[in-house]
């Protein structure tokens, strides 16, 4: 059965010397008084003492829910992965959030024969009150198209690695996190291709692994 795996800089200032007051020098009564004054020194101020910045931490990496496509990739590949890739991505959604209630945006991205089992788990989740939040993350994607020179292409296969190990599980009333022991699974997703030129996921098979 399928599961989902689911300052700063200082200056210093200093003063040389201090100013001296004026000097005056006294003659006799009978000369004529001069006044000499000395001239004080101007105060010298130092170079700012040079102060290293420190250079910022670096950013942590962010961990990527999907890797990107290998530079290899044909047209009609990448447009199996996105599909894919946007299944996903709406189910992540619908599986965080039990107040969205129009689950639209998840069925358009599946088959008639998949969409039970689809919606069956979103159903599943919020009939236990729980929520799946931070950790969607797949590893080592293979899109594969059988018999690509065969004419029209009507079926794919993605396989892949759905990394759980960062899986968090929450109530969805009390927020309080819930705590599951979640192994990797080893999925292979069979997706179609309707009359209107769309993929769409036909069924997800897995199975516990060490991917």
């Amino acid at each position: 059965m399928r599961r989902i795996a689911l300052s700063l800089m200082c200056v210093g200032l200093l003063v040389a010397c201090t100013p001296e007051e004026p000097v005056q020098t006294s003659l006799p009564p009978t000369s004529t008084v001069s006044t000499v004054s000395t001239p004080s020194p101007s105060p010298t101020t130092s170079a700012p003492s040079a102060v290293a910045t420190p250079s910022p931490s670096p950013s942590p990496t962010a961990v990527e829910s999907f890797p990107p496509p290998p530079a290899t990739e044909s047209p009609e590949q990448a447009a199996v992965r996105a599909a894919w890739t946007e299944y996903y991505t709406q189910f992540a959604k619908y599986a965080a959030d039990p107040g969205l209630g129009d689950l639209t945006e998840l069925t358009m991205l599946v088959t008639d024969e998949e969409l039970p089992e689809t919606l069956g788990q979103v159903q599943r989740l919020r009939g236990a009150n729980e929520v799946l939040t931070e950790g969607f993350r797949f590893r080592d994607v293979v899109v594969t198209i059988p018999h690509p020179d065969s004419g029209a292409v009507d079926s794919a296969l993605v396989a892949y690695c759905f990394d759980r190990s960062g899986l968090q599980v929450q109530d969805s009333e009390s927020g309080e996190v819930i705590p599951r022991s979640l192994s990797n699974m080893e999925e292979q997703a069979t997706l179609e291709r309707g009359s209107d030129g769309r993929w769409r996921i036909a069924s997800i098979r897995n199975r516990e692994s060490s991917c």
